[in-house]
């Protein structure tokens, strides 16, 4: 802190000047600056940013409706009668420019209020108002000057020094009827995500694909016949889309929330996720918060969740549905031509008997093949698809009293099997309290 921004010594018998309220003005405005700039980063933007449509056909730019803070911290609030800020007429001939919204900069020894409306090189311009006495029992009105905030619009190139500057709009052309086009990409430094219309779309739409993938996600994993087979994954990317869904609820709802802090937190989401879409199991590299560069910032990032959100994640096992056609045959469909040629099978089976007795016993017992072919092999001795016990495979639910055991593809019933996607089991003897279950697992 300077020493124009001490504060003032108040003593008796003072002799009062306007330099003693204006040193004290300083003080205050110097020890708010202090106190609140840092407690958030990038703590300058809109609170609300409209442009006058109409007058970009005329080849002007101005703020139809704003509000907000400046770099330097100056509040600001348009239209007001406290402000004083005209359309910017664009050049001709411009192309691809920044234009900056502007305000005086406090520098020491610098004439910082004019009494003239007329002159507007200062940072306040003296405004003649009437004020009331708000004291009860006391009436009438008194004459005062109050200071208008002069601000600007100005192009990148007209900037200098003196000026507190921030970034409105992005001038893609001025065409030759005077038109002036807008960067629709471009999004100015913002306070709050739902004070502009692109950043709240994004909001929403990750919403949308959040709540959407979770809903898929636990409709699966709820289906019957799959309870505890539905893969780790799917677990773990349900849990952070019931962890992101509400947060991304809440921003959609009202909340101020900072730009910065939603993409803190859109970072994380994006991390999680290359855990289930990316080859690598890792993120991609992200570049840093970029306060008056928004679109490049955010724009990777929900790129990144949207490719995410959008992939297919494939059930690791699927049991496959046998039909009891009685006297120890039966039947199923595979639904998938992937599972056959991409994956194995496994036969689970359960019974009254001693697991080891199973293990020896059902290979010899069990007659497999395409169900055109299941008669023939009942009636002689060939073996048709053989099955060989394993251990359980992780990616199937686990019972302490089943036995598991492959389907051999190497048999030659097998390729009429993958053919027509349907096969048949035969059981002969008698197993007393026999359950089967067939699982086909991807590799």
């Amino acid at each position: 802190m300077s020493i124009e921004t001490a504060r003032v010594i108040w003593s008796e018998g003072l002799f009062l000047r306007p330099h003693h309220f204006q040193q004290q003005e300083r003080y205050l405005e110097s020890l708010l600056d202090a106190r609140v700039q840092p407690l958030q980063a990038a703590s300058y933007g809109f609170t609300r940013f409209v442009v006058d449509q109409a007058l970009l056909l005329q080849g002007k730019l101005a703020l139809q409706s704003a509000s907000g803070l400046m770099p330097d911290g100056t509040p600001f609030d348009v239209p007001s009668p406290q402000v004083l800020l005209n359309p910017l007429d664009v050049p001709e001939g411009t192309r691809d420019a920044l234009v900056y919204l502007t305000v005086g900069v406090r520098r020491t020894g610098a004439k910082v209020v004019a009494l003239e409306p007329s002159e507007r090189r200062t940072r306040y311009v003296g405004l003649d108002t009437q004020v009331h006495d708000h004291v009860l029992g006391f009436d009438g009105e008194a004459d005062l000057k109050v200071g208008g905030l002069v601000m600007g619009l100005s192009l990148a190139e007209h900037l200098d020094g003196s000026l507190s500057a921030m970034p409105v709009a992005r001038i893609v052309e001025r065409r030759a009827d005077s038109g002036v086009v807008l960067d629709s990409r471009f999004i100015p430094p913002m306070l709050h995500v739902n004070a502009h219309q692109r950043l709240r779309t994004w909001v929403d739409e990750l919403h949308g694909l959040v709540r959407q993938r979770a809903e898929a996600l636990s409709a699966r994993i709820a289906t019957p016949g799959t309870k505890g087979v539905a893969d780790f994954a799917d677990f773990l990317l349900l849990m952070a889309c019931n962890r992101y869904e509400p947060l991304l609820h809440h921003w959609r709802m009202g909340p101020q929330v900072h730009p910065l802090k939603v993409y803190a937190e859109l970072l994380k989401l994006a991390g999680e996720c290359a855990t289930f879409a990316q080859e690598s199991r890792r993120p991609p590299s992200f570049e840093p918060y970029a306060h008056e560069r928004l679109a490049d910032t955010f724009e990777p990032v929900i790129e990144e969740i949207r490719r995410a959100m959008a992939a297919v994640l494939e059930q690791n096992a699927v049991q496959i549905a046998l039909r009891d056609l009685g006297k120890g045959l039966f039947g199923a469909d595979i639904p998938d031509p992937h599972l056959i040629r991409q994956g194995y099978f496994v036969l689970a089976a359960a019974a009254q008997a001693p697991k080891e007795q199973l293990r020896g016993t059902l290979p010899t017992q069990v007659k497999i093949g395409p169900p055109e072919k299941i008669r023939d092999l009942v009636m002689t001795m060939v073996p048709g698809v053989r099955i060989e016990p394993i251990e359980a495979p992780r990616q199937i639910p686990y019972h302490a009293n089943y036995t598991y055991f492959q389907l051999d593809p190497r048999s030659e019933f097998w390729s009429p099997i993958e053919l027509s996607r349907r096969l048949a089991l035969y059981v002969a003897g008698d197993l007393p309290g026999l359950d089967l279950q067939m699982w086909a697992i991807r590799q």
